[in-house]
C-alpha cells in the first residue's frame, strides 16, 4: 500500500463519531451488573469478577485510544500498553474491524469496534470525477495548487498545464491512460485495472430538500420577495423561512442561523452578505451566492435543483463553508489573482457538471465531469478536517457500529 492509500485511509477512518465509545461505557456497566447478580458471595467468583471488571476498564479505555488515534490521523493500531491494571493491544482486520484485548493477572477481556467512514471515499479525494469520456485538464496562466488524491475514470487523460503548482498529488486512473506529468511536479500515479472499480459514485438522493421545495412542512409564504433588513431564523416556526416564489436577500443583508431558507422558486444573495452559522439554502430553480457574501458553519448547505452559482460576477472575494450540492450543475468562480480568491471549506458536489474557476477550496470536489474537461487556476488542498461533521442530507454513510465480544482466559 503506498503512502498515500495508507494515508486515505487513516482519513477515513478518522471521520468517525467518538461519542459511540460511549455506548461501550454503558455495555460494560451492564454486563457488570448482571455478572455481580450471579456471584453473590462466592469469593472466587467475586475476585473473578473484580479482574474482569478491570480488563474491561482496560479494553474501554484502548477503545478510547482507537478512537483517539484515528481521529488524528493515527493507525489505531497498539500493542501491550498499560491502561490502569490492564496490559491492552489493538488489531484491525480488513481495515475496518478493531478488537482491542486487555489482560489483567491471566484474564482477558476483548471489544471489537467497527469503524466505517461517513462519506462516501470519493470525498476522501481532492477531486473524483466519473465521467469516462472526458479528460480531467488543470488548466489556466495563474499560479494554481494541488494536494491530495485526485481520481478519475477519465479512458483520454489527465493533463497539468505548464505553471501548476503542484503540491504532493497521487493520480489514480485506468491502467493505460496516459497523465502528464509535468517537469518538476511531484505526481505519483496509481493505475486499476480495466473495468475495476476503486470508487464508486456516490448517490445523491434529493427528498430532503425537495420536501422543502414543495412546502411539506406547510409553512406560511414569508412577505417579500426582496429581504432588505437583518433576519434572525429563530423568529419563524422551526427556524424555517419559506417562500412560494423568488427570493432576494439585498446587499449586507445578515441572515442568523442555524435554519433553513427554502424557495420554490430562484434564491439570490446579493454581494456583501452574511448568512450563518449552519443554515441550509435549498432553492427549487437557481441559487446565486454572490461575490464577497459569506456563509458560515460546516452544516451549512448551498443546494439549487438547476443550478448553483456562487461567485457570480467573478469579481471579488465569496467565502463559504459547509456543503455546495445540486443534482444538475455546480459553477464556482471568483477573482483572478491567488491573494484575493474566494474559499470553499467543506465539499463541491454536483451529479452533473462542475465549473471550477480562480478559487481555493480546502475539501474535497467531487463531480461526474467539468465544463470543457477543466478545472481552472483553482487551489485544491484536501484536508479532512474540512470535510462536514456529518454528510449533508441525500448522502447515506454507513454508521459506526461497536460490537462487544467476552473471552476470558
Amino acid at each position: 500500500m503506498n503512502n498515500f492509500k495508507a494515508e486515505k485511509m487513516k482519513r477515513e477512518q478518522g471521520a468517525i463519531t467518538i461519542a459511540f465509545a460511549l455506548s461501550v461505557i454503558v455495555l460494560v456497566f451492564m454486563l457488570a451488573v448482571t455478572s455481580m447478580s450471579y456471584i453473590g458471595n462466592d469469593t472466587k467468583g467475586a475476585s473473578n469478577l473484580l479482574i474482569n471488571s478491570k480488563a474491561f476498564y482496560g479494553a474501554e479505555g484502548g477503545i478510547e485510544l482507537v478512537l483517539g488515534e484515528l481521529k488524528n490521523d493515527g493507525d489505531g493500531i497498539f500493542s501491550n500498553v498499560t491502561i490502569g491494571e490492564a496490559l491492552v493491544s489493538s488489531t484491525v482486520t480488513d481495515d475496518t474491524l478493531f478488537t482491542v484485548a486487555a489482560t489483567v493477572n491471566g484474564i482477558t477481556e476483548s471489544i471489537q469496534l467497527v469503524v466505517y467512514s461517513l462519506f462516501s471515499g470519493a470525498f476522501y479525494n481532492a477531486i473524483s470525477s466519473f465521467d469516462p469520456t472526458k479528460e480531467l485538464r488543470f488548466e489556466g496562466p495563474h499560479d494554481k495548487w494541488a494536494d491530495g488524491e485526485i481520481f478519475t475514470y477519465s479512458t483520454i487523460g489527465v493533463y497539468f498545464a505548464p505553471g501548476t503548482i503542484i503540491g504532493t498529488v497521487n493520480v489514480t486512473v485506468e491502467e493505460g491512460v496516459t497523465v502528464d506529468n509535468q517537469s518538476g511536479s511531484s505526481i505519483t500515479v496509481d493505475e486499476f485495472a480495466p473495468g475495476a472499480t476503486p470508487e464508486t459514485w456516490p448517490p445523491f438522493d434529493t427528498q430532503y430538500y425537495d420536501d422543502f421545495i414543495n412546502n411539506v412542512g406547510g409553512y406560511p409564504s414569508y412577505g417579500p420577495d426582496l429581504i432588505t433588513t437583518d433576519l434572525n431564523l429563530s423568529s419563524f416556526t422551526d427556524n424555517v423561512l419559506f417562500r412560494t416564489g423568488q427570493l432576494i436577500f439585498n446587499s449586507g443583508v445578515t441572515i442568523t442561523g442555524p435554519g433553513v431558507i427554502a424557495s420554490a422558486g430562484d434564491i439570490t444573495v446579493e454581494e456583501t452578505s452574511t448568512i450563518g452559522p449552519d443554515v441550509k439554502i435549498i432553492a427549487g430553480g437557481e441559487a446565486f451566492f454572490k461575490d464577497a457574501s459569506v456563509l458560515t458553519g460546516m452544516e451549512s448547505v448551498l443546494f439549487a435543483t438547476t443550478a448553483v452559482n456562487v461567485g457570480y460576477k467573478n469579481d471579488s472575494f465569496t467565502s463559504l463553508e459547509g456543503s455546495i450540492l445540486s443534482p444538475t450543475y455546480v459553477s464556482v468562480r471568483s477573482h483572478n489573482d491567488l491573494v484575493n480568491r474566494g474559499t470553499i471549506k467543506g465539499i463541491i458536489y454536483s451529479a452533473g457538471l462542475a465549473k471550477i474557476n480562480h478559487v481555493k477550496v480546502l475539501g474535497s470536489i467531487v463531480a461526474n465531469s467539468f465544463v470543457d474537461e477543466e478545472i481552472h487556476c483553482t487551489y485544491i488542498d484536501f484536508d479532512v478536517s474540512y470535510l462536514p461533521t456529518t454528510p449533508p442530507a441525500g448522502f447515506n454513510g454507513p454508521q459506526t457500529v461497536i460490537v462487544q465480544t467476552w473471552r476470558e482466559q
